[in-house]
């Protein structure tokens, strides 16, 4: 009984606020109107500066609150000893390189090739070969000894290649590739390994041909779905890159089933057509929340919150969480072109895994480059600037500049909203020329749905 005496006040609205649901009357879920996560957390947080350093829910508080450039040093769970830190446990796992799990496998009878072609199968399956610096050269090198071991495997050789192409040894993943039955090339890894060895070595009309075939190619797209949005992403910089922007823009867009730019879009609706990443019906944050989107928002140009948006697509940035469930996404959305002189720009966006990003945090900026060279920052924090998508928040909690300028529910059930946030230039006489939109690669995921500029006002002072 005393255990139960010593919940804090707070402990049912937290689990409503992550939850969204509470037990009813009739001990059935039912969806709360419950306090949202950065208002409780605020209670919790003043909670704990008044508790006693012993108090039962303080070494918990402390863990979960953890300040987000101290996450290395965090422990693992707030029961363990002071040494069992993310980062002593990292290290050791690092210095192991995996080798427990081989012998594990060669006890339990398996093959050195078998144990192998387990462990760089799941790398390339789980993308755990990308998620740390330090975890490519293991998986290259278990995917040496894998194809030393059975030098006919295909799969073996193009696993191999895709570590040497990773890694920048493009001359070492050619000769791989080359060994290779030109039959047996029609996976999406291994035609996406093709077609960087052959962007790499000059061959880019034979790297777009492999892009797009690594993009239509089966498979599972839980499994495949980060590598085929590498393919599209990285055919369109290709084709930017040699000076085919139109047919880059246009490849793309229709591959992911976008709609063009309306003829009828007015110069003020900047156009993202260049920099999107998905479409807006496209479960984009991962193939396992099927209808997880923003299906429902209404395409073409639209007006929203008293301003007209063109409503076509999404500029999905990186961060932590997106990249772990649908990667492939990239760190910033440079030279967005306006080419005029602007009053105010009116961004639509919001984030995903906004709820696991600290309050007060920046997450993302808009760099804004004039014509005269200088250049202005816009800071995007977290529950100031932009706002989780899915977060519950009354328009009157929202800081000033922010409104909610569309909210709706999707296929997948979820009530989801896109934040317009107003920004007013201290430098309306001078045209801008281009916006960079740049992640700062916390657990949250930046999101721009449309770009809007208000032009400055005819004779009049702005």
């Amino acid at each position: 009984m005393a255990a139960l005496e010593q919940r804090p006040a707070w402990l049912a609205d937290l689990a409503e606020a992550v939850g969204r649901q509470r037990i009813g009357s009739s001990d059935q879920l039912t969806f709360a109107d419950s306090p949202t996560f950065l208002a409780v957390k605020s209670r919790i947080m003043l909670w704990r500066q008044n508790a006693p350093p012993d108090a039962h829910w303080a070494d918990w508080v402390d863990h979960s609150f953890a300040p987000e450039e101290g996450l290395a040093q965090r422990r693992v769970h707030p029961g363990t000893g002071a040494n069992a830190t993310i980062a002593r446990i990292t290290e050791r796992l690092g210095k192991a390189d995996r080798r427990e799990l081989q012998l594990e496998a060669l006890e339990l009878g398996g093959s050195l090739p078998t144990v192998l072609e387990k462990l760089v199968r799941e790398a390339f399956r789980s993308r755990w070969v990308f998620e740390l610096e330090s975890n490519l050269p293991q998986t290259a090198m278990h995917a040496a000894s894998w194809y030393r071991q059975d030098p006919d495997n295909a799969e073996a050789a193009i696993s191999f290649a895709a570590c040497l192409s990773a890694m920048g040894h493009v001359p070492a993943a050619r000769r791989v590739m080359e060994s290779v039955d030109a039959s047996l090339l029609s996976g999406t890894l291994a035609l996406l390994t093709r077609a960087r060895v052959e962007a790499a070595t000059g061959a880019f009309a034979d790297a777009c041909t492999s892009y797009g075939a690594a993009f239509e190619a089966p498979g599972d797209p839980l499994e495949l779905d980060g590598f085929r949005r590498e393919a599209l992403l990285e055919r369109r910089a290709l084709r930017v890159r040699t000076d085919d922007s139109g047919l880059a823009v246009a490849e793309f867009l229709d591959a992911r089933g976008i709609p063009p730019r309306p003829a009828q879009a007015p110069v003020t609706c900047i156009d993202l057509s260049a920099h999107y990443t998905a479409a807006l019906d496209e479960s984009w944050h991962g193939a396992q929340w099927d209808g997880q989107n923003l299906g429902p928002l209404p395409r073409g140009i639209q007006t929203l919150d008293d301003v007209a948006f063109d409503l076509r697509g999404i500029v999905q940035l990186s961060g932590l969480s997106v990249d772990r469930y649908a990667p492939g996404y990239p760190d910033a959305a440079s030279g967005i072109s306006v080419g005029m002189p602007v009053r105010e720009l009116h961004f639509l966006h919001a984030l995903g895994w906004g709820q696991y990003a600290h309050t007060e945090s920046r997450v993302a900026s808009y760099v804004v480059h004039f014509a005269d060279g200088s250049t202005e920052t816009i800071p995007l924090v977290n529950g100031r600037d932009i706002y989780e998508w899915g977060i519950q928040i009354d328009r009157s909690e929202l800081h000033e500049g922010v409104s909610i300028a569309w909210e709706g529910v999707n296929a997948r059930g979820s009530h989801i909203k896109l934040f317009r946030k107003m920004w007013r230039n201290p430098k309306p006489e001078i045209a801008i020329e281009s916006i960079d939109f740049v992640s700062t690669g916390t657990n949250a995921a930046p999101f721009l749905v449309a770009l809007t500029a208000t032009p400055p006002l005819a004779g009049k002072e702005n």
